[in-house]
């Protein structure tokens, strides 16, 4: 009799758990936000040593040699190459996105997202809004 009584419950949680709605295509939600300089100048003195942030500058190469935020890397967003190269990139990093004025980041923002990228920063008015907010800038 016992026995019966721990049965019963045990079976109802296993059912129960059976009828569960499941996990689509085993998908992470991805998170997005958009930041000011202001705001986006302290998130990146948080995260800069850690290994997994990435701070993409997806200006042309002479746009970025001719002054970018500290720690960028480049991705040339006109580059032929540019899709290609966001399929080369762990979609489970952090990156925060900026160009000159916010329109290329914000397509290649929603390229990451269309890819499935985890976690995607932008930066808003991009690096001219980033030197009005007398932010430092590094050639």
């Amino acid at each position: 009799m016992h026995l019966r009584l721990l049965i019963i419950p045990l079976l109802a949680v296993v059912v129960l758990a059976g009828c569960s709605t499941p996990k689509q295509n085993n998908q992470v939600t991805a998170t997005y936000e958009e930041f000011t300089p202001e705001e986006a100048i302290a998130i990146i003195e948080t995260l800069k040593h850690n290994p997994n942030f990435i701070l993409l500058d997806v200006r042309t190469p002479s746009e970025f040699e001719s002054g970018h935020i500290a720690g960028a890397v480049v991705l040339n967003f006109r580059s032929p190459a540019f899709t290609d190269s966001l399929k080369q990139l762990d979609k489970s990093k952090t990156y925060m996105l900026y160009c000159r004025s916010g329109n290329r980041s914000s397509q290649a923002v929603a390229q990451m997202k269309s890819m499935h990228f985890q976690t995607i920063y932008h930066i808003n008015g991009g690096i001219n809004q980033w030197k009005a907010a007398g932010l430092p800038v590094e050639q």
